[in-house]
Order: structure tokens, then sequence, then C-alpha cells
């Protein structure tokens, strides 16, 4: 059975109608869900465009210039899922080998600044590693300061005591960010490939 002319000609302006529409609702999805998208198909952490600025933290520190920060924000204690976590991110450290110093090391404890036994035992067990210290109120201001509060990211509570990795660049951004059930593998690549094309730290 052959189509009749008009029949053909509805079908090839139907084709070349969605030759232009699909496209265009596709890329209104890939702008909508631009940070989700780049998570899964080219960061294993959630990218933060633009980044937050880590520098307005009130650390008492002054910011350490070409150095790449590699966070990891702790609640009150170093329980044993902390000293977990601290030995998966020197193994990520160790295993960039010439870059290493190009990365520092930071365990960030949300806590007004009091010492506790388990703590001094496990800054002995990780020399080179910078200690700091911020109360659970002044964490949460930053992120509301940030408007860091809404951006709703799966597995990472902002803004709270939920332990958390952070990569920040070497003028104080914060690039991505890691639920603590983050895999070494994720983070040493994710890592490896800002050294290789940063033209900073």
């Amino acid at each position: 059975m052959t189509l009749s002319k008009q029949t053909q000609s509805r079908i090839t302006l139907l084709f070349l109608a969605l030759v232009f529409i699909i496209p265009m609702f596709a890329a209104m999805y890939l702008y909508q869900h631009n940070q989700r998208i780049r998570q899964n198909t080219l960061n294993y952490g959630y990218l933060f465009e633009p980044p937050l600025n880590f520098a307005h933290l009130p650390l008492g520190v002054s910011w350490p210039q070409h150095k790449w920060w590699l966070v990891y924000a702790n609640a009150k204690t170093c329980s044993t899922a902390c000293q977990q976590d601290l030995y998966k991110m020197r193994q990520v450290w160790i295993a960039l080998n010439k870059d290493q110093g190009r990365v520092q090391r930071v365990c960030l404890n949300l806590y007004e600044k009091q010492a506790t036994p388990i703590l001094a035992r496990v800054k002995q067990v990780y020399p080179g590693m910078l200690w700091l210290a911020i109360s659970s109120q002044a964490w949460l201001n930053f992120w509301k300061t940030e408007q860091g509060l809404a951006l709703n990211l799966p597995d990472i509570n902002l803004g709270s005591e939920k332990a958390a990795f952070f990569i920040i660049d070497p003028l104080g951004n914060l690039v991505l960010a890691y639920p603590a059930t983050a895999t070494p593998r994720g983070l040493y690549k994710d890592l490896t490939r800002l050294l290789k094309v940063s033209g900073i730290g």
C-alpha cells in the first residue's frame, strides 16, 4: 500500500520537527540537571559550580597558598568510623606519589576547640596532617552564608555534623564534595585529574 503525497508530507514534517525538538529538550534537561549529570559522567564527587569559598571559614589559620586541600570533616569525636576515613584519606595521598607535596591533608573537627584522649592518640598515627577545629554553629553558618544548604546533595547533609570529604583548590575554593562512604579510588581519580589540569598548586 502506497502512502498519499499528503501523508508522506506530514510524515516528513513530523520527522523534521522531531529532529529539532528532541535536541532542544535534551539540552534543557542537561542544563537543569547539570550538577548531577556531571557527577555521574565526569566526577566521582559532587562538583560545585560556581565553587564555594572555603577560605571564609573562621579556622584561625592563614590559607596555605600553592596547596590543594583534601579535607575530612568529622563529628565531635574520632570514632572507629572516623579513624577508618582518615586511613582512607592517607592511602589516597600516598598513591599520589610525586604529587604528594601539592596536597595538604586536613582533618576538620566540628566541635568547640577541646582535645579528647582519642583524638590525641589519632594525631600521633597521622603525622603531616593539619588538624583544625570549628564549632558546629560556625560550620552551619558558613553553609547558610554561602547558600550551600540549597544544594541538597544526596548522602551529604551540608552544614550538619555528618562526616564528609572535600577537595579545596589552592585559592580556597570548594571544588568537590563526597559522602564519607566515598571510595578511595573515586577520591584519587578526581584529585589526580584536578592536579593534572590545574595551573595552580
